[in-house]
């Protein structure tokens, strides 16, 4: 729908409500590809075909991540967030009189979710599954982006000078990162929120309330 809006030029499917930041083209096919490779790894057993197929989107999220990552720390000229409508981006003055980038948390969450996605049936020496610590390190960098929405805090959703993270974009990131938490419930840290003992029982209680309780006093 992103990516339809840019092409239509209708701005409720670009940036959701009017006068907030519009979601990069680019970005919204990064969350079509994320969204294919954690559709077809829902299942333990997919074949083969279906793994590479999936491990190929994971790879181009990633790497649309780190070439803009890279782009802001060493000066190079990529483009990857230009690629996409380039007359509109430029045209519009997305905020603060500069045009649509993709923001630098946006681009940290699409190689960490990348990775989490290529490497979600992979596991350390330790029985640690790495997939599950940067799937929450992507909510933890997108659920304050929501809050400062919510307070209307600028610097929770924003980084320094640049572009700030869509609220469409937050919003994104996090259902795909607790979907893919949720796509092995039985391994690592999940199997502990997921278990039927008293810690279970009691983690399942409290998670809501420790997201629930601080946003309604703060």
């Amino acid at each position: 729908t992103v990516v339809v809006g840019w092409a239509l030029d209708v701005g409720v499917l670009q940036r959701v409500l009017p006068g907030l930041v519009a979601m990069n083209p680019v970005s919204a096919v990064g969350f079509v590809l994320a969204g294919v490779s954690a559709w077809l790894l829902q299942g333990e057993r997919a074949g083969r075909r279906v793994r590479r197929i999936a491990r190929a989107c994971a790879l181009v999220v990633a790497l649309v991540g780190l070439l803009k990552l890279l782009q802001m720390l060493i000066g190079w000229e990529f483009g990857i967030d230009q690629l996409l409508f380039a007359e509109k981006l430029e045209a519009e003055a997305a905020f603060a009189g500069f045009p649509n980038r993709m923001a630098p948390n946006t681009a940290l969450n699409f190689f960490l979710l990348g990775c989490a996605l290529f490497f979600l049936d992979s596991r350390t020496r330790g029985r640690r599954w790495p997939a599950q610590y940067l799937a929450l390190a992507v909510v933890g960098i997108s659920v304050p982006a929501l809050v400062g929405y919510l307070y209307g805090v600028t610097y929770l959703y924003g980084v320094a000078s640049y572009i700030p993270m869509a609220l469409h974009t937050a919003l994104t990131f996090v259902v795909l990162s607790v979907g893919l938490l949720s796509a092995r419930p039985r391994r690592g840290l999940m199997a502990l929120v997921t278990s039927r003992n008293l810690g279970g029982v009691v983690a399942r209680r409290l998670l809501p309330a420790a997201i629930l309780v601080p946003l309604v006093l703060g």
